[in-house]
């Protein structure tokens, strides 16, 4: 029995820690609520504030757009700057470094780009139904500036079938409407711009309120000799207004705004459940009915779009020794390519990785000035040559702008280091490798801002020292070229060469 009363105690506890999380969840969520809303929207008063309102959130819009794409450029050009710096360095340790860093932009690049895409196209989808609407309060702005009147000579009869027809058309009033709003100072002393993430209602006047709510002609029928009854209100047959007037033959017709001139019974529509972005948008059930009205498909549209207008479309993430050291990608290309770490077999492991995340926060320098120091500034002033088709020419690393300019140059620089080292293994004597006193003073102690290829300088393991040359091998029968090593057996050579002088 002490069993089951412990095992029901137990349950019971459960269901209270379920019942508390799910209150704890429900509170957490509610105050993601925007609560500091943008007042623009209240003050919306006719339809040129409307529209005026409308044009300025589309620009919200488009901006977010723009800024993506902006992001998502400068991203992807500074991942093939540093991929063709990689392609192009002479020294291990530059081509290793240069990938890691290409390979993180390509990362993140391919990282936001699904997200990136959708809110663009929810954005676009938005600003279309925006410009529709849009359209149709300025024809609505045009309308209201007009009145109805009779088209020249348009009564007529037609025979003694009693029917009387008058023709009508639209002409320009001298006054009506409202006034076209173009700056935020007409629009409201109190505001000077969409505050977009605080936003949490709009007001859209549905078509069916433009034709029924704003536009309230009136057309009088005067010159009757007498009416003898009593004022007629208001009502939905015409014969009863004309029951007891006599026609005088001296009857004439005019045409008029009626007073008030419009009315703007527009109220403002929430885009969110309980005003939280997190709920999601209020309009979803609605908006997917068949028939849905064109407001709420705007609404909807507009509310989808504001949720994603902050999206990443793909900012440059900080680049330094401490942001990049323990970045799995980082530490994996640098463990794969620089062979000095290849032994270690887990790369995400900040003990078993110590040595190659204190090179990675040495290299890449302590902060981002100190990472342009040694990386973006040197790229974007060094001149490389372009030998396209008979032409020849230095162009600085950064402004190479086509892909046949670049791999003119990538494909240029590799013919010279494959060049430089055919040279080099032919002139180098047999014997251990060994750095040029020249290249050993030249390298020795300096940072690798200050390190010249040229010199023959290398910076490896974290300093700067002159690069070994080339070597026949200890058993006499190898060439080894440094880290970029090839072997080459000499017993085939020397008896294809025997051969050779029997043959001869």
């Amino acid at each position: 029995m002490n069993g089951v009363k412990g095992s029901r105690s137990s349950e019971q506890l459960l269901a209270v820690a379920a019942l508390l999380t799910l209150v704890y969840a429900t509170k957490s969520a509610s105050t993601a609520a925007i609560t500091d809303a943008d007042t623009g929207p209240a003050q919306i008063t006719d339809v040129c504030k409307e529209e005026f309102y409308l044009s300025e959130l589309r620009k919200e819009l488009a901006a977010g757009i723009t800024r993506r794409r902006t992001q998502r450029q400068e991203l992807l050009k500074l991942e093939r700057k540093y991929r063709l710096a990689a392609t192009m360095a002479a020294q291990t340790n530059d081509r290793c470094l240069y990938s890691a860093l290409a390979a993180k932009l390509e990362e993140k690049a391919e990282a936001v780009q699904q997200q990136a895409d959708r809110a663009d196209e929810t954005a676009t989808t938005a600003m279309e139904l925006i410009d529709e609407h849009v359209g149709k309060l300025r024809y609505a702005q045009r309308l209201l500036k007009t009145k109805p009147a009779v088209d020249g000579a348009g009564y007529s009869r037609s025979g003694t079938g009693g029917n009387i027809h008058l023709e009508l058309t639209w002409e320009t009033g001298a006054s009506g409407g409202c006034t076209a709003i173009d700056s935020w100072g007409k629009f409201s002393s109190k505001h000077s711009a969409i505050n977009a993430p605080k936003l949490t209602q709009i007001k859209i006047t549905s078509v069916s309120n433009l034709g029924a709510k704003i536009f309230k002609d009136k057309i009088t029928i005067a010159g009757f000799s007498t009416c003898t009854a009593s004022a007629v209100a208001k009502t939905r047959t015409f014969s009863s207004v004309l029951n007891t007037c006599t026609v005088s033959n001296s009857e004439t017709v005019t045409y008029a705004r009626n007073t008030p001139d419009y009315i703007y019974g527009t109220t403002a529509a929430a885009f969110y459940k309980n005003h939280d972005p997190d709920q999601g948008c209020k309009d979803a059930t609605e908006v997917a009915k068949p028939g849905a009205a064109n407001d709420i498909k705007l609404r909807y549209a507009v509310c989808e779009a504001l949720k994603t207008l902050q999206t990443d479309g793909g900012k440059v993430p900080p680049l330094n020794g401490k942001t990049l050291k323990g970045d799995k990608l980082v530490t994996n290309t640098l463990r794969n390519c620089l062979p000095a770490y290849q032994a270690v077999s887990k790369p995400w492991d900040s003990v078993e990785a110590k040595n190659l995340n204190d090179f990675i926060e040495s290299a890449y320098g302590e902060d981002d000035g100190k990472f342009k120091e040694i990386f973006d500034t040197p790229l974007d002033s060094r001149q490389i040559t372009v030998k396209l088709n008979d032409k020849s020419e230095d162009k600085v690393l950064t402004a190479l702008a086509t892909a046949s300019e670049r791999n003119a140059a990538t494909s240029h620089s590799a013919g010279q280091r494959n060049k430089k080292e055919i040279e080099t293994s032919k002139k180098q004597p047999a014997g251990a490798p060994v750095a040029s006193k020249e290249s050993e003073e030249k390298c020795k102690d300096k940072p690798q801002k200050e390190f010249k290829e040229e010199d023959g300088c290398v910076f490896k393991g974290g300093k700067c020292e002159a690069e070994l040359t080339a070597t026949t091998g200890t058993d006499g029968k190898t060439n080894t070229t440094g880290s970029n090593s090839f072997v080459i057996n000499k017993a085939p050579l020397l008896l294809a060469f025997s051969l050779a002088l029997l043959n001869f």
